[in-house]
């Protein structure tokens, strides 16, 4: 059985370094332990943390061309959210046949912001 490559991408504040968001991000971190604890070996998950790099775009999607995820979650926050959907923009064309799922505190509240187009399933 091949193991599910998942990556967990935080909210990106780079242009606000170590000002608003400046912690270490607890949820997707949580997510990863979970995942890993319940699917043992079959899941492999990576946390991406934009904010520590000081070019985020280029550096993440370097690693998503190199790792070919199975599956990207988001946690897009509304003082990110250009920066985020830009994130799923590009990662959607890295990864088109990747599941892109986004979610958090924004995401929820606010899915017709994210996904206009989306139909009520």
């Amino acid at each position: 059985m091949s193991k599910i490559k998942m990556i967990l991408i935080q909210a990106d504040d780079s242009e606000n370094h170590g000002t608003y968001f400046n912690s270490t991000p607890l949820g997707i971190h949580r997510i990863r332990k979970w995942l890993e604890s319940e699917f043992k070996e079959g899941i492999e998950v990576t946390c991406f943390d934009p904010n520590l790099y000081v070019d985020a775009r280029e550096t993440l999607n370097g690693l998503l061309e190199e790792m070919h995820f199975d599956i990207v979650g988001y946690s897009p926050l509304h003082d990110t959210l250009s920066r985020d959907i830009g994130h799923m923009l590009d990662a959607a064309g890295i990864l088109p046949h990747a599941l892109h799922v986004a979610g958090g505190q924004q995401a929820g509240l606010s899915r017709e912001l994210l996904f206009p187009k989306c139909t009520e399933t």
